[in-house]
């Protein structure tokens, strides 16, 4: 049952045991068993959700992205055109994806990015936090002008999944 705060379209495929705040706005999208939908969150067609996942308040899933189980999307977070994210990852508040978006990966050294054959791919188990690299070029240099990027500074371990746990919680 829907309150008058949240609008859900009759092409949105619900798994059991959802849980979906107020002030919503799903469209032709499928969200898996026992995950929670924050409160202004809004998640467009073509988005599919797996089982457990948790999406915190303010965030933006747009078309085609696919979020695979035990996926934690923190506040304010933008995942767009088509990007996968594998299971266990946890996007800290504020990550930005798309399709042009370059992740650093701090651990091992390495950028993953959208190839021609597949979306950009975030690793099962990492978690991403919002960074920034210098840009290039002789004025950028001299202004010291940077550009956000999201960074994967570790892998989810024992203290990353009680911090969820926690989080799941205090809601």
């Amino acid at each position: 049952m829907t309150t008058p705060l949240q609008k859900i379209a009759a092409d949105v495929t619900l798994g059991k045991d959802v849980v979906i705040r107020d002030f919503v706005n799903l469209y032709g999208c499928t969200i898996g068993d026992g995950s929670q939908v924050g409160t202004f969150v809004e998640i467009q067609r073509g988005v599919t959700v797996g089982k457990r996942c948790k999406i915190q308040s303010h965030s933006f899933l747009c078309s085609g992205v696919t979020l695979e189980d035990d996926v934690f999307i923190g506040g304010n977070c933008g995942v767009y055109e088509g990007t996968l994210v594998k299971r266990g990852a946890v996007l800290a508040a504020g990550v930005i994806l798309a399709s042009g978006t370059q992740v650093y990966d701090a651990v091992r050294q390495t950028v993953y990015k959208k190839e021609s054959n597949r979306p950009l791919t975030i690793p099962e188990n990492a978690v991403v936090v919002p960074g920034s690299r210098p840009m290039t070029g002789e004025w950028a240099k001299g202004q010291g002008l940077q550009i956000s990027t999201p960074v994967i500074i570790k892998y989810r371990d024992e203290k990353t999944s009680a911090a969820v746990v926690l989080e799941e919680a205090l809601r």
